[in-house]
Formats: C-alpha cells, sequence, structure tokens
C-alpha cells in the first residue's frame, strides 16, 4: 500500500483517490472503523463505485469523517 498524499479533497480524482479509497476498505474490514454490517457493506459498495471512477465524491469524504472522528486527526485546514 502506498503513503496517501494530502491533502484530497472532494471532487479530486486519480491513482492518489483509488489509493485513499483502497486505505479506507482496509479498515473497514478490520472494524477499525466501527460499522454495522449493513453500513459496512453499503460503504464498500459506494466506494467500489466511486473508486472506478477514481473519484473523491460523497461516500470517500463520510468514510474519511468516520475514521477521522475517533482518531481525533484534525482537517488539514483546522487550526490546531
Amino acid at each position: 500500500m502506498k503513503s496517501i498524499i494530502s491533502p484530497l479533497k472532494l471532487a479530486d480524482h486519480g491513482a492518489d483517490v483509488t489509493n485513499l479509497q483502497d486505505t479506507l476498505l482496509l479498515v473497514i474490514d478490520k472494524g477499525i472503523i466501527q460499522l454495522s454490517a449493513a453500513e459496512a457493506q453499503s460503504f464498500k459498495n459506494l466506494l467500489s463505485q466511486e473508486q472506478q471512477d477514481q473519484a473523491y465524491k460523497d461516500g470517500t469524504a463520510k468514510a474519511v469523517a468516520l475514521f477521522q472522528e475517533p482518531t481525533g486527526a484534525l482537517d488539514a485546514t483546522e487550526d490546531g
């Protein structure tokens, strides 16, 4: 797996976005993002669709937000 290049944002496209989506799918599979089975499957389906377009869309943004929430990670646009 490659390093995730920051910042990535909504409407970005390309291999870096696909790499982020690969990572998000992995953390969903490993249970690092706590989701019900139905939610996990829904995110996997949505991320897979966005991955085909190599596009950072709503599903990717929501998955990133879920990942950042429990980790306390700061958004790159936040002061801190």
